[in-house]
């Protein structure tokens, strides 16, 4: 809150304190409220002191405003978000995250890449939560924004869910979403979520070659999609077999004396 805030916000104070029957706060012990609450706004501030008189038995501590605003800043909970990002490693898959649930989600993925997904868990809900905190001291509300897919249909589910759910606009949707195909033009789609469109007035033998050469370049792309997915695997199950040698040699495993 500003300086000029300091007045009215003190109206509404001392009008919540007086329904707990509080007196009017003390000049110090007001001036340690407006520093606590300077990252938030007069309105935030206002209006969690009005759901505060509405939900509590008790007079209103600055902590009790603040975790009001803070369950209003649109950010999720690290555990809340976890199952958002996770889908991060799926490249065909859109994701709806915020700038700190991308940021904690880069830094953990080189151990969730190793097949550690605990481990990466662990490190996204330390990072991410650093990151929260920090964002909410400095009264930051959340910034969803979408990690499109190359999974167009995938996407479009993705986009209108997100538009449903009030994370983006209906503009901001219309903006990602694909222009709607028309009756003067053949939409081609090429991979990754992009299309093309193509003149009515093309060639049958044209809209052939070019519907055979977008095919056969998808196919590369999947297959090479589908390399790396078996050299994942293949590695997690390499490390899996290690683990359980070791264990066996150790007599850890059941069986062993």
């Amino acid at each position: 809150m500003r300086i000029e805030d300091r007045e009215e916000f003190d109206v509404a104070l001392c009008d919540a304190l007086s329904i707990f029957d509080k007196p009017p706060l003390e000049e110090g012990v007001f001036n340690i409220w407006m520093k606590v609450l300077t990252p938030f706004s007069l309105a935030q501030a206002i209006r969690a002191l009005k759901i505060h008189v509405a939900t509590s038995r008790f007079a209103p501590k600055p902590v009790d405003i603040i975790e009001i605003i803070n369950k209003q800043d649109g950010h999720l909970s690290a555990d809340e978000a976890w199952p958002q990002v996770i889908k991060a490693a799926d490249e065909s898959v859109s994701v709806i995250w915020t700038e700190e649930m991308q940021a904690a989600w880069f830094h953990c993925k080189p151990t969730f890449d190793s097949g550690d997904e605990i481990g990466a868990r662990m490190a996204f809900r330390q990072f991410y939560n650093r990151l929260l905190d920090e964002a909410r001291l400095r009264g930051l509300r959340a910034k969803p924004s979408l990690s499109l897919g190359f999974d167009a249909d995938l996407r479009e589910q993705t986009i209108r869910k997100a538009e449903y759910s009030g994370l983006i606009s209906h503009d901001q949707a219309l903006h990602q979403l694909p222009a709607p195909k028309t009756d003067e033009a053949d939409v081609l789609r090429i991979g990754h979520g992009m299309q093309i469109s193509v003149s009515e007035s093309a060639s049958v033998d044209f809209r052939q070659k070019l519907r055979k050469a977008l095919a056969d370049a998808n196919a590369i792309t999947e297959a090479k999609r589908a390399a790396e997915k078996a050299k994942r695997e293949q590695k997690k199950e390499s490390e899996e077999a290690r683990r359980k040698e070791l264990m066996r040699q150790a007599g850890i495993l059941e069986g062993e004396q």
